[in-house]
């Protein structure tokens, strides 16, 4: 693509940036005189504008720490850039946009690629599936969805690893801290200078969570609790699971769509592993007892269930440091040893298959 900077002006512009300023162009469709706004990725405060003129616009200032900022033009977010001292470029590709002009930017467009890529695979696997096609094609796309969606989150996960130490990995910290193992994520945590902690509340959200969450790891005894039935009856989790050799706890709410969407995998599992052993208890996060009650038999869940109809305040989620749902967690009876956490999909039927042979 033919570049629209004129030579005379990046030559102007980098003669005019100095250590401790930076310049930001970038190009883009919308008409001259269109507003360009640059705002603070985690919060969407604005921090700048800049005016469009001839198909370009340009911020400069300058910036003590490397920051996450979106630009946004009509609404619409064109693209997230590291903002450091330097001169960066943003330039329209048949993608998006490319970021260029320091490490950080470098990295943060391989990144980017890299999940633009196997989100277009998993599209078209949405587009090839059909509720109607056999038994075996279904299964065999579901497989090949999981399979790109875990890349997905590794790339992501990668990118945090790799990065934590700068704007970009904190960054990415908050789109993937739901996808570490709570000692994954405690390793991260602990890289993260304290001062940096305290300041930023949705961090120390984060840092609370896991602490929670350290406490149900893999290998840690699952936490009893005291919940109710659809009934209003006061009821131990431990009771719903005696008889059981393992049981799957399924957090999960009648008004969560990923919930209801991943409900038939599980209903499979319940159905091939009940009579080997297998029991599963779920715990709702629901705040309404009617919706909660009305989706149990919408779904066709014929397991115990559990609720405090506290939402997000339940004592559950509290307890075992829950932050996205459908959530997860397989035990096994002989111990109360926690030996599986987030098992989605046919993993559920998989790990099932190898414990229940």
């Amino acid at each position: 693509m033919k570049s629209i900077f004129p030579l005379t002006l990046i030559a102007a512009t980098i003669s005019a940036c100095s250590d401790n300023k930076y310049v930001v162009i970038g190009e883009t469709d919308a008409a001259d005189s269109t507003m360009v706004i640059m705002i603070e990725s985690l919060t969407g405060q604005p921090k700048d504008t800049a005016i469009v003129k001839d198909g370009t616009f340009t911020f400069t200032g300058s910036q003590a720490e490397p920051a996450m900022r979106h630009i946004v033009v009509n609404r619409t977010i064109l693209t997230a850039i590291v903002l450091e001292n330097n001169n960066i470029k943003i330039t329209k590709n048949d993608n998006g946009y490319t970021v260029s002009g320091t490490p950080l930017n470098d990295t943060l467009q391989i990144v980017n690629s890299k999940l633009t890529s196997i989100y277009k695979q998993l599209e078209s696997l949405e587009k090839q599936f059909s509720p109607t096609l056999p038994l075996e094609e279904r299964n065999a796309i579901e497989t090949k969805y999981n399979e790109l969606n875990n890349k997905m989150k590794q790339v992501a996960k990668n990118a945090t690893i790799n990065n934590i130490d700068n704007a970009f990995g904190i960054y990415m910290l908050f789109s993937t801290y739901n996808d570490f193992e709570p000692e994954e994520l405690q390793n991260i945590i602990n890289q993260i200078p304290n001062n940096v902690i305290t300041e930023n509340p949705n961090l120390q959200k984060i840092k609370a969570t896991n602490d929670a969450s350290m406490k149900n790891a893999k290998g840690k005894v699952y936490t009893d609790l005291e919940l109710s039935t659809p009934d209003g009856k006061a009821m131990k989790l431990s009771t719903l699971i005696q008889g059981n050799k393992y049981t799957l706890i399924d957090f999960w709410a009648s008004w969560c769509g990923p919930c209801r969407a991943e409900m038939p995998n599980v209903i499979e599992a319940y159905n091939l592993f009940k009579n080997k052993g297998f029991g599963i208890v779920g715990i709702s996060l629901d705040n309404n007892a009617e919706a909660w009650k009305r989706a149990i038999v919408e779904l066709g869940i014929t397991w115990p269930q559990l609720s405090d109809l506290k939402g997000w305040k339940s004592i559950a989620a509290d307890t075992y440091g829950v932050t996205g749902i459908p959530f997860t967690l397989l035990i096994d009876n002989s111990n109360g040893i926690i030996i599986e956490r987030n098992l989605r999909g046919n993993e559920i039927s998989k790990k099932l298959s190898e414990l229940l042979k």
